[in-house]
């Protein structure tokens, strides 16, 4: 059974901006906030997480190689 990746949606607040909206994963019991304000770059980051089988426990560790990567 393929466990899905959702897209969650927070806002975050940031000292000298207030409040801002961000996206991030979630799979099963894992879950990763404000990976990024664009809801597209996180999309695209679930299509490829979703493709590669990815387990629950390598979610933080692709998300951070997607991240350093940019």
């Amino acid at each position: 059974a393929n466990m899905r990746i959702t897209i969650c949606c927070s806002v975050q607040e940031d000292v000298d901006n207030g409040p801002y909206r961000t996206y991030g994963l979630q799979m099963g019991a894992v879950r990763i906030d404000d990976i990024s304000t664009h809801k597209c770059t996180v999309m695209r980051l679930q299509q490829r997480l979703e493709r590669n089988h990815i387990s629950p426990l390598h979610l933080v560790d692709a998300v951070e190689d997607f991240l350093a990567a940019d």
